[in-house]
């Protein structure tokens, strides 16, 4: 039960109130969060053309975890909790 707990917590993210999770397109998120604090779009490695990679990071405030949401064309694939502010 904890694994499956876990798995689900990674793929879903509540912020200001609403609820997104992984295969919501960026401009679902960008209505839901509003902007993120950092945008940066990656190259994908070789044999990968046609691949677009974004991660959106947002700085939720004080003491607070960072999130690191990560779009492969155009859909949230990754929802990564990183460190404390």
């Amino acid at each position: 039960m904890s694994l499956w707990a876990s798995t689900l917590q990674a793929a879903l993210w509540r912020c200001q109130g609403k609820i997104i999770s992984t295969g919501d397109p960026p401009a679902l998120v960008l209505a839901r969060c509003g902007p993120p604090a950092f945008r940066q779009t990656l190259s994908g490695g070789a044999g990968s053309r046609g691949v677009l990679v974004e991660e959106w990071t947002y700085l939720q405030g004080p003491n607070r975890f960072i999130k690191v949401l990560r779009f492969v064309n155009g859909r949230l694939v990754n929802i990564e909790t990183g460190k404390r502010q």
